[in-house]
C-alpha cells in the first residue's frame, strides 16, 4: 500500500519548496539533511568566482581552477566524482575530500564582497558560513557576522603531485578553426572503424584521396597515444601543427613570455621582446619548439609567428589580450620545475624588483588569481591590491583599475630566489641583495590570543625569561606577543608548540596546545574590507565537500565554507521511515499526528517498555548485587512488537521512536524466521500449534488471557498476539484447520469470520531456536570455563563459583522454558555475532527488507532525526553509560563478558546503519548542520499562521511566585493554558501543590510521570482540565499546545543547560501558536544566555512581522484538534495493573466483569490504595476503598 496524506492543510510555497528539496536530495543519495525552522537566506557564491578542483584519473590527480557555475552547470544533471582541497579546522592541515553535491539557486538582491588585508577576496551571500579566527580560536559565522578584527584561514602551500606532465593534447583547444587530419598518419584498422562514421563520398576520399578529415572524429576514433603521437593537424591555409606538444622547457618558456609580453591576432602571434637576453631565450625556444617566428621590420623588438592554429592554441590556453590573460588551465598538473620555467619567464617579462619585493601587475584578474595559486605550489605567500594607472600600448593615455601582486618578507623571496627565480640575470641579482637585507617577518604571522598564551605558558611553568631561552628569542618579544602588540611568527610559534609538548607529561593541556598547532599549520588574514554588492549573476552556486565543509575560493583562495513537512516529504519519497525523537513525550505526539495524517498505513510507536526499571548491578565497597527489576507496560510492548511486525510485512511503515532504536533487541532475521504462517484448510494436529505456540513464547493461560498468551478449550485456540487489539481463533476438525477468525478478547465475539490465513509473529524479541541450542550452549560453556579459570588464576574462588552456578542456572531455564530473565546477555551467542560486533537494534529490523548499500538513490528507508540538536547527543552517549556498570558485573562474577556485547549501539556504529537522515529543528547543532553541508540546509522562514514569536517580558524573581499565579488567572478566565518551567523536579511538585490550594487546576510533568500519562496529561491541559501545567525540561522541543497563550520561566538568570540560550528559544516557542502568545522571563540580570534568545526571537519576530506586512498575512491561532489517545486504557485495568494510582477520589469499577484473576490483583492494588489514602489522612476516601474490597471479595 502507497503512503496517502489526508490533511485539511495546504503547503504554503515555502513549505513546497523544503518537501521538493528534500525528496530531490534524498533521491540524488544526499546522505545528510537539515530542516531548519528559522529565517535564512541561500549560502552561495555567483558564477565567476573561481574555486580549485581535482579530479582523478587512475593515480593521477589533476587539478584545475574555473567558475563555481561552469563547474556546478556542468554537474548539476550528472555529477562527476571531483574532489576540492579542504581545511580541517581540528588540526589545521588541508586535506583533499570529495564533493558530494552541486547546488544552483536564485541570486538575492545583494551579496557581498569580502576582503582581506593581503588581498585575497571573495564574493558571497549574506548567509554563506566562514571558519574565522576570533578570541584565539577557530569560529564558524556567517558572512553578515565577519568582524573586521577577525582573521580568514588560507592555505599555506598547495600539496599537490609532482609529477613531469609530458604531453599536451591540442584538439581541444581548437575552438575557432576548422583543422583537419589525414589517412596516411593513421592505422589501417583505425580508418576501417571510421567507415562506420563516414557516408561512403567521405571515406573515398579519405583513404583513397587522402584528403584531410575534420578532427572532430579523432574523438570518436579512440586511438592509442602512439598512434595520435604521428598525427599532424592542418589548416587549408597550409598552417600545420602536431596533435601533442611535448612540455619541454622551451615550450614553457614561450607560454611565459606570451603571457607577460604576447598577444594574440586571427592568424598570427605578437611577441614584444626587446632586452636582448630575452630575444635570445625567444630565439632558441622557437627553434627547438619547430616554430617560425620573424621579426617586424618597422617595429624592432616585435616578434609574429605567422600559425592561425598557434594563434588559437594560444589565446585559447592563455587568452588574447592583457585584460583577459590566465595561466593554462593545467598550470597545476605541471610538476613544480616545469610551472618554474614559466613563472621565472612571465615574472622576467611583467615583474619588477623593489627595494623589499617583487611587484607584477596585470589588467587581468583572473591571471592574478591564478599566479597566487601557482606560487602557493612552492609555499610562497602573497598579497594582492588593485591600483588605477595609465594603460600601456594605447594611443589614447587612458587610467584604468589594473591588479598587483607582490611577493615580500625574506622566508617568501628565498622561495621565490630559489625554487623559481628570474631568466634575466639583472633582476635575479637584484633579487639577492634585497633578500640580504629583508628582515621582515610580518608577512606570514600567526595572530594568537596573548591573555591564552600567557595562560598556557604560566600553567606549563613556564616564567617570559625561561621560555625566551627555550625558543631562542627575547624575553620583551613574548612580553609583546601576551600583550597582543605583537604577533609571533610561524617558525616561532611551531618552536612553543615543540617545547610545551616536551613538558606536558601529563597531557593535561593537549587540548590547548593542539590548538596552538593548528593555528600554525594555516596561514591567517586579517579581514579589511566587507562590501555589500549586486549579484553579478542569475543564479548563484555552492558546493557541499564531505566532512570538512569547506573548500578554496575566490580571487586567489579563501577557505569558504518540521513535522507537517515531513509528513509531505513521507509522502513523497513512498519509503518506510524512521522518526527519532528524544523524549518519549515528544514521540507520542509525533505518533499521533502521523498516525492521524496517514490513517490507511502503519504507523507504529517504538520506546523503551518500562514503567520501571532497576538494571542490574554490583556495588563492590559495600558487597550489595542489585537484580534486575522491572516493570513492564504492557501497551507499550505491544506497540513495540507491532513495529517491528509492520516493518518486516508492510512497506507503508512509519516508526517513531525514542533512543531505544539503538538497543538491543536481537536479529531480525531469526525474529521473521520464527513466524507461525497457518490458513484454513492447513493440515496440522493441535499437539503441534500448541508447540509452535510455546516456541513463539506465547504461554498458555486458559483464565487469565492477556497479550503473549493463548487459551485452549477443547478444539479451539485462541491466540491473543503480542501486538495486535484482536485476537485469532483456531478451529479444528480431524487434524485440520476448519475456521481462522479475528475475535474480540474479552468477550470472545467474532469480530472477522472471513480470515483465511493468518502470520504470527514471536510474542517477544529475544527468542531462541531450540534446534541450534545444543552449539549455542557448547560455546557458552566453553566461554564459562575459560572464564572460571581466569578468576580462579586471579584468586577469586568465589567469582568463579558465583559465575559457573549463574550462567549453568540460566542454560537450564533456556533449556525448559526457552527464556530466563536476563536472556539478552546471551544474544551474543544466539545471534551468531562475533566479540565486540555491534548488537541488532530496529535499524537493522529496517536493513533486512529494504538495505542500506543500494545503488545511488535506491535506498530503500528514511531516517529523520526530530529536534536533532537534542537526539544526536542523546544517541552519542548512551554507549558510555552502559559499559562501566557491565564490567563490575563481569569483574565479580555475575556475567560472562558476552555480557559487554548486549548494549546500545555506538555512535558510529548508528552512523555506518543509515542510509541518511534528515534532521529538523529550529536550533540544529553544529554538527549536523556542518556534515549536511551549506546547501542541504532546508530553511522554513515562516509560519503559514503568520504567528510571529512571544513578546517577552522580564519581571523580578523576588516576587515570581505571588505574580505568576496572577498571571495564570488571567490566562484561565480567557479560557487560555499557562505553561510554568522551573528547574527541579522537586520544585516542579512542590509549586503544582501549592498552585492546586490556591484554587488552579494544575499539574506537573517530568520525567517521573510515566510515560503514557504524560500524553494524557497534555490532552487533558488542552482539553481544560488543568489551566497550567508546571515542568522541566519535557516543556521544551516539539510539543506543540495551540491553546497555551503564557510561558513563564522562573530564575531564567541562573546559567545552565536548562537556562542556555537553545532552550530559552525553545521555550519561549511554545507560546508561538497561540495569536495572543507571551512569555514572561523572571529574573534579576539578564546573563549572555538569555540576552542571544531574546535577540533572536526578535529577529524572528520581526521578520515574521515584515513578511505578514508585505503578503497581507492575518495572524491566527493554530487549529489543532484533541486527538485520539495514545493507547485507550481502561481505568480498571490501570487500577489492577499499577503499583501506585493514588487517586483522589475512587472511580467507578465494573465488579462483574472481571475474572477471578483480576479481582485478586484489584484487592491488592485497592488495599494500597487504602493505606495510602489513611497516610494522608482522606479517611472518607479510605472507608471508600475498604468497602469496595468487600464488595469484590463477596461478589
Amino acid at each position: 500500500m502507497k503512503f496517502k496524506l489526508r490533511s485539511k492543510y495546504k503547503l504554503i510555497p515555502e513549505q513546497k519548496r523544503a518537501v521538493e528539496h528534500l525528496a530531490r536530495g534524498i533521491l540524488d543519495d544526499k546522505k545528510y539533511q537539515v530542516l531548519l525552522g528559522v529565517t535564512g537566506s541561500g549560502k552561495s557564491l555567483p558564477y565567476e568566482e573561481n574555486v580549485l578542483v581535482y579530479e582523478k584519473a587512475g593515480r593521477n590527480t589533476m587539478p584545475i581552477i574555473l567558475p563555481i557555475g561552469e563547474l556546478v552547470e556542468a554537474n548539476l544533471k550528472k555529477s562527476r566524482r571531483l574532489f576540492a582541497p579542504s581545511i580541517n579546522p581540528k588540526n589545521g592541515k588541508q586535506e583533499v575530500k570529495p564533493i558530494i553535491q552541486y547546488t544552483r539557486h536564485m541570486s538575492p538582491k545583494k551579496m557581498y564582497l569580502v576582503t582581506t588585508s593581503c588581498g585575497k577576496e571573495v564574493k558571497v551571500t549574506g548567509d554563506h558560513n566562514f571558519w574565522v579566527l576570533r578570541e584565539g580560536g577557530l569560529r564558524l559565522v556567517k558572512t553578515t557576522e565577519i568582524m573586521l578584527s577577525d582573521y580568514l584561514p588560507m592555505p599555506r602551500r598547495l600539496n599537490l603531485e609532482n609529477k613531469v606532465h609530458k604531453k599536451g593534447f591540442l584538439i581541444d583547444n581548437l575552438l575557432k578553426r576548422k583543422a583537419y587530419f589525414r589517412i596516411s598518419e593513421i592505422k589501417l584498422a583505425s580508418a576501417l572503424r571510421l567507415k562506420k562514421l563516414l557516408d561512403y563520398q567521405k571515406y573515398y576520399h579519405f583513404t583513397q584521396k587522402n584528403e584531410g578529415l575534420n578532427t572532430s572524429f579523432l574523438h570518436k576514433l579512440g586511438f592509442e597515444d602512439k598512434t595520435l603521437n604521428k598525427i599532424k593537424i592542418f589548416t587549408k591555409n597550409g598552417f600545420e601543427l602536431p596533435i601533442f606538444f611535448d612540455f619541454t622547457k622551451e615550450l614553457l618558456y614561450l607560454l611565459g613570455l606570451y603571457i607577460a609580453e604576447g598577444h594574440a591576432e586571427k592568424n598570427y602571434l605578437l611577441f614584444s621582446v626587446h632586452e636582448e637576453i630575452f630575444q635570445k631565450v625567444f630565439y632558441r625556444c622557437v627553434k627547438k619548439t619547430k616554430i617560425k617566428a620573424v621579426e617586424r621590420k618597422y617595429n624592432k623588438g616585435d616578434f609574429q609567428i605567422n600559425n592561425s592554429l598557434l594563434s588559437d592554441v594560444f589565446s585559447n590556453l592563455c587568452g588574447e589580450f592583457s585584460r583577459n590573460k590566465k595561466l593554462p588551465y593545467w598550470f597545476l598538473e605541471l610538476s613544480e620545475k616545469q610551472l618554474s620555467w614559466m613563472l621565472s619567464m612571465y615574472f622576467s617579462g611583467d615583474a619588477t624588483v623593489a627595494s623589499n619585493e617583487i611587484q607584477a601587475s596585470s589588467a587581468s584578474k583572473k591571471l592574478i588569481s591564478d599566479l597566487s595559486y601557482a606560487l602557493l605550489r612552492y609555499g610562497i605567500k602573497t598579497r594582492t591590491r588593485k591600483k588605477i594607472k595609465y594603460a600601456a600600448n594605447t594611443e589614447k593615455r587612458t587610467k584604468r583599475q589594473y591588479f598587483e601582486i607582490v611577493i615580500s618578507g625574506k622566508n617568501n623571496l628565498e622561495l621565490f630566489k630559489n625554487k623559481i627565480g628570474f631568466v634575466l640575470r639583472r633582476k635575479q641579482i637584484k633579487l639577492k641583495k634585497i633578500i640580504s637585507n629583508v628582515d621582515n617577518t610580518n608577512v606570514d604571522s600567526v595572530p594568537i590570543d596573548g591573555k591564552s598564551f600567557r595562560k598556557l605558558r604560566e600553567s606549563l611553568g613556564f616564567s617570559q625569561n625561561s621560555l625566551s631561552k627555550a625558543v631562542d628569542c627575547s624575553r620583551p618579544h613574548i612580553s609583546l606577543v601576551e600583550a597582543d602588540k605583537r604577533k609571533p611568527s610561524n617558525k616561532l610559534v611551531k618552536r612553543f608548540v615543540q617545547v610545551f609538548e616536551g613538558v606536558d607529561k601529563s597531557s593535561s593541556f593537549t587540548d590547548e596546545i593542539n590548538q596552538l598547532k593548528a593555528m600554525s599549520n594555516i596561514f591567517f588574514s586579517k579581514v579589511k574590507e566587507i562590501q555589500v554588492v549586486n549579484p553579478p549573476s542569475k543564479y548563484v552556486y555552492d558546493i557541499a565537500v564531505e566532512e570538512n565543509e569547506t573548500f578554496l575560493a575566490g580571487m586567489g583562495g579563501i577557505y569558504v565554507h518540521n513535522t507537517f513537512t515531513v509528513a509531505n516529504v513521507i509522502e513523497k519519497l513512498q519509503r518506510p521511515t524512521l522518526i527519532i525523537s528524544h523524549n518519549k513525550t515528544l514521540a507520542a505526539q509525533l505518533y499521533q499526528e502521523l498516525r492521524d495524517f496517514f490513517p490507511e498505513n502503519a504507523v507504529s510507536y517504538f520506546v523503551s517498555y518500562y514503567d520501571y526499571y532497576q538494571p542490574e548491578a554490583y556495588i563492590p565497597r559495600t558487597d550489595t548485587y542489585i537484580e534486575k527489576d522491572s516493570d513492564i507496560n504492557e501497551l507499550i510492548d505491544k506497540l513495540r512488537l507491532a513495529a517491528t511486525a509492520n516493518i518486516l510485512t508492510r512497506r507503508d511503515t512509519i516508526i517513531v521512536a525514542s533512543v531505544s532504536c539503538i538497543y538491543n533487541i536481537g536479529s531480525p532475521r531469526e525474529y521473521g524466521h520464527f513466524v507461525f504462517e497457518f490458513s484454513e484448510g492447513m493440515k496440522i494436529s493441535r499437539e503441534a500449534i500448541l508447540d509452535r505456540l510455546v516456541g513463539l513464547q506465547y504461554e498458555r493461560s486458559d483464565f487469565d488471557f492477556h497479550r503473549g498468551t493463548f487459551r485452549v478449550r477443547g478444539n479451539t485456540i485462541d491466540i491473543y498476539p503480542s501486538y495486535l487489539d484482536e485476537g485469532v481463533s483456531i478451529v479444528l476438525s480431524d487434524n485440520k484447520i476448519s475456521e481462522v477468525s479475528q475475535i474480540e478478547p474479552v468477550s470472545g465475539k467474532m469480530i472477522n469470520k472471513f480470515l483465511t490465513n493468518f502470520i504470527l509473529y514471536p510474542a517477544k524479541h529475544f527468542i531462541t531456536d531450540p534446534a541450534k541450542n545444543k552449539a549455542v550452549f557448547d560455546k557458552i560453556k566453553y566461554d564459562m570455563v575459560k572464564r572460571t579459570e581466569q578468576l580462579k588464576a586471579q584468586g577469586k574462588e568465589l567469582e568463579a563459583h558465583r559465575l559457573k552456578q549463574k550462567v549453568n542456572y540460566d542454560l537450564e531455564m533456556i533449556q525448559e522454558v526457552g527464556y530466563v530473565k536476563g536472556i539478552e546477555n546471551y544474544s551474543r551467542y544466539f545471534d551468531g555475532r562475533e566479540p565486540g560486533d555491534p548488537p541488532y537494534s530496529l535499524l537493522d529490523y529496517f536493513n533486512e527488507p529494504y538495505g542500506k548499500d543500494l545503488p545511488r538513490g535506491k535506498a530503500g528507508w528514511l531516517v529523520i532525526a526530530d529536534e536533532s540538536h537534542m537526539t544526536f547527543p542523546q544517541i552519542r552517549g548512551m554507549y558510555a553509560g552502559d559499559f562501566a556498570r557491565k564490567q563490575t558485573l563481569i569483574d565479580y562474577g555475575f556475567r560472562l563478558p558476552a555480557a559487554m556485547d548486549n548494549r546500545p549501539l555506538k555512535f558510529d556504529e548508528f552512523m555506518r546503519r543509515i542510509p541518511n537522515f534528515i534532521a529538523t529543528s529550529a536550533t540544529p547543532a553544529e554538527w549536523e548542520l556542518s556534515l549536511a553541508g551549506k546547501e542541504n540546509v532546508v530553511e522554513q522562514l515562516l509560519r503559514p499562521t503568520g504567528i510571529p514569536d512571544p513578546l517577552v517580558e522580564i519581571k523580578p524573581t523576588k516576587t515570581q511566585v505571588a505574580d505568576v499565579i496572577e498571571e495564570i488567572k488571567k490566562e484561565a478566565k480567557k479560557k487560555q493554558r499557562t505553561l510554568v518551567t522551573t528547574l527541579t523536579k522537586r520544585t516542579a511538585e512542590d509549586l503544582a501543590e501549592y498552585l492546586q490550594e490556591k484554587g488552579l487546576k494544575v499539574h506537573y510533568l517530568h520525567s517521573d510521570v510515566k510515560t503514557l500519562d504524560r500524553t494524557d496529561i497534555l490532552d487533558d491541559l488542552r482539553s481544560g482540565k488543568y489551566d497550567v501545567l508546571v515542568g522541566i525540561n519535557l516543556l521544551r522541543e516539539g510539543l506543540d499546545l495551540p491553546e497555551v497563550s503564557l510561558v513563564a520561566i522562573l530564575d531564567a538568570d541562573k546559567e545552565g543547560f536548562l537556562r542556555s540560550d537553545v532552550t530559552l528559544i525553545q521555550t519561549m516557542g511554545r507560546a508561538a501558536r497561540h495569536v495572543e502568545g507571551r512569555v514572561i522571563m523572571y529574573a534579576d540580570k539578564i546573563t549572555g544566555s538569555m540576552q542571544r534568545a531574546l535577540d533572536e526571537v526578535k529577529r524572528r519576530r520581526d521578520y515574521q512581522t515584515a513578511m505578514n506586512k508585505k503578503y497581507g498575512v492575518t495572524p491566527r491561532s493554530i487549529e489543532k484538534p484533541i486527538r485520539e489517545k495514545l493507547v485507550e486504557r481502561d481505568i480498571t485495568d490501570q487500577l489492577i495493573n499499577e503499583k501506585f494510582v493514588n487517586y483522589k477520589t475512587l472511580p467507578d469499577i465494573d465488579i462483574d466483569g472481571l475474572t477471578p484473576m483480576d479481582k485478586k490483583k484489584l484487592t491488592r492494588s485497592l488495599r494500597r490504595e487504602m493505606v495510602l489514602a489513611a497516610q494522608g489522612l482522606d479517611f472518607e476516601l479510605a472507608a471508600e476503598i475498604r468497602d469496595t474490597i468487600k464488595k469484590i471479595e463477596i461478589n
